[in-house]
Order: C-alpha cells, then sequence, then structure tokens
C-alpha cells in the first residue's frame, strides 16, 4: 500500500438554509470537516490522502464513503463505531467564526472515539504525514486525549504531523479551554499553522499588543514573523509555521482582503495582499492554505512558491459552495501564476 497523508477528524454534514427556508424547504448539504478538506484538496492534486475518523454503520456512512472514494481519498482509517454523523449548520456566505454557525455534534461517533478503539501500530503503518486541527480535541475530552496519544504514536514512528489552530468559541464546552490542552499536542507537531491571534489563545503565543486588523501588510509580516520565531522557541520539534491573514477589506465590507505568511528556515515568505469581491463561499478556505502548504511541502516547492500556492488554493475556494474545494492543480497552478504578477 502507497504511503499516504493521514487527515484525522470529525467529518461533519453541513447544512446550509438558504433562503425562504423552512418554508420553502430548501437547504443545501454538503460533507465537509476540517481534516477532510484538506484530504480532499490533496488527493485532488495527486497526492495519496486519507482521512481518519470515525461513523455509525448506516446507509449515509455509506454514501459518504462512497463520496470519498470516487474522489480517491482512503477510506481505510475510518472506523466504524455507535452514536451518529456530526452536523453543522451554516447560511450561505457566513463565516464559520460568527454567529451564523450551530453545531451539533454531541454523542457523534467521533465525540465518542476513545484511545482504546485503535491500534496505533496498525493505524498508523503505511502513513507518510499526520495531519490533525484544533476542532478534533475541542469536541469532547475522549477525543482531546485521542489526539494526544495519536500525535505521540506518530512522532514515536517518526511520522511528520501538521497541526492546524482552528479556533472555534462555540465548541471547547467540556471544562477545557485550549490553553488547557493545545500546547501538548503541540509539542509533537513539526508544521504548525493558524494565525497571530489564535497561537496566543491557543498556544500563549501572544501577539504584540500592538497587532492590528486594520495595519499594512509590512506590519504584519513582522509581527507573523516575531510570533512564528516564538512558536518554535516554545516549541522546538516545530520547523514550519504558516499564517493567514484574511480581514474584511475596509472598502468593500462584502469583501475579503487576504495573505498568506510561512516561516521556515528563518525566512518569512508573504504572497502579495490582494482584495476578493463576489464570494461564494467563506469556508473552507483556510484549510485549502494548510493543504497547499502540504501540497508545497512534497512537491518541493521554494518557500515562495509554497505561500503563493496556498493563497492561490485558499482564496479560489471563495467562489466555490461546500466545505471542500474542487479545484484542480492547473487551476490553483494559474491563479497563483496571475496573484504573482499582480
Amino acid at each position: 500500500m502507497m504511503q499516504q497523508i493521514l487527515c484525522f477528524g470529525e467529518l461533519l454534514l453541513r447544512l446550509s438554509p438558504e433562503t425562504g427556508w423552512p418554508g420553502q424547504g430548501n437547504m443545501s448539504s454538503y460533507v465537509g470537516g476540517a481534516e477532510l478538506n484538506v484530504a480532499m484538496a490533496l488527493a485532488g492534486w495527486q497526492l495519496p490522502a486519507a482521512v481518519g475518523t470515525a461513523l455509525p454503520q448506516n446507509p449515509v456512512s455509506d454514501l459518504v464513503r462512497n463520496y470519498l472514494k470516487s474522489a480517491q481519498v482512503s477510506t481505510d482509517y475510518i472506523l466504524t463505531k455507535e452514536g451518529r454523523i456530526g452536523t453543522y449548520y451554516l447560511t450561505p456566505g457566513a463565516d464559520l467564526k460568527s454567529a451564523g454557525v450551530v453545531y451539533d455534534r454531541a454523542y457523534s461517533s467521533f465525540a465518542l472515539l476513545q484511545s482504546k478503539d485503535i491500534d496505533f501500530d496498525s493505524y498508523l503503518n503505511n502513513t507518510r504525514h499526520l495531519h490533525l486541527t484544533a476542532i478534533s480535541p475541542a469536541v469532547s475530552s475522549s477525543a482531546a486525549a485521542l489526539c494526544l496519544e495519536l500525535v505521540k504514536a506518530a512522532a514515536h514512528r517518526q511520522i511528520p504531523v501538521s497541526l492546524d489552530l482552528n479556533y472555534r468559541s462555540k465548541l471547547w464546552q467540556y471544562g477545557k479551554s485550549p490553553i488547557d490542552i493545545m500546547p501538548e499536542i503541540a509539542q509533537y507537531a513539526d508544521f504548525i499553522m493558524g494565525n497571530i491571534w489564535a497561537a496566543g489563545q491557543m498556544l500563549g503565543i501572544r501577539p504584540a499588543p500592538k497587532a492590528d486588523q486594520t495595519m499594512d501588510p509590512e506590519p504584519l509580516a513582522a509581527f507573523a514573523k516575531d510570533s512564528a520565531e516564538r512558536v518554535i522557541k516554545a516549541f522546538p520539534n516545530c520547523k514550519k509555521v504558516g499564517y493567514t491573514f484574511r480581514f474584511n477589506a475596509p472598502e468593500n465590507e462584502a469583501a475579503v482582503r487576504y495573505f498568506g505568511a510561512l516561516y521556515q528556515e528563518g525566512t518569512l515568505f508573504c504572497s502579495p495582499q490582494k482584495d476578493y469581491s463576489g464570494i461564494t463561499d467563506r469556508a473552507g478556505s483556510g484549510d485549502c492554505f494548510m493543504a497547499g502548504l502540504l501540497y508545497g511541502q512534497y512537491a518541493g516547492l521554494t518557500g515562495q512558491d509554497k505561500v503563493d500556492f496556498a493563497t492561490a488554493a485558499a482564496t479560489g475556494k471563495f467562489y466555490e459552495n461546500g466545505d471542500h474545494t474542487k479545484q484542480s492543480l492547473q487551476m490553483v497552478e494559474k491563479r497563483m501564476q496571475s496573484l504573482k504578477s499582480s
């Protein structure tokens, strides 16, 4: 079996009530979840990828497995467990970080998953790289314990680990805060991604007090470099740090101002800042950025090309409905060249 990038976390069904719902009964549905979104992108760009999660045994789970297989995402790491498939509700165009998201994830199969359910030797046997996010430890205490055991097992086997510091304020409902859980998990990460504010909330690496979303890219890049250097000092196993900067454009709040940064080997690489209007769906853009950085790592791209590719993927996702991207490698590369020439 070919070694794969294993993206471990909760697979979700996203329900998006449209205008007129519930009276007109219109509600789009998508297969999603942050880790699945990364796997779908990587598989679409011809990198072997797998989703690791737990699903109940029912016809809906069968449909989901078949959908992943059709996208060339391995389902070999999906465990069958009692419970349900977690869901969330997000109105079209809303942001996952806003008040518009409603989670319904209690007693899902993934939330009930425990370390004793996994034989780590066989589970990680064909794993080239392990990716997980801060969303999974936020779901339940057992999920947090499992994530810690999994990264320890990966590190013991010298499998690189990437960690996305997704912060979801509506999760973390079991008596722990991110700062109680995430630093220990981050000790085993080779690659940490998020933004400078998430690094403060989750790892205690506070950005400089003057760091403000209204700033130009140059001072924000300086704050990113400072934050990344302190992350690497606090977590010596970490060799790379990726950050995104995504704000509402000052002149048009419906548009997004965006750029990305990657710190590796003492150098910070930044993509050009641009404003993006006419956005269809904001969900999943950060997962596309993470997937882009991982693609760049395994495709042997330069530091600058990694962050430009990741930014092109992330901003291309703005114009797709649903959680995960269906952009081809050629589409992202074309957008990347356009970004470079802007």
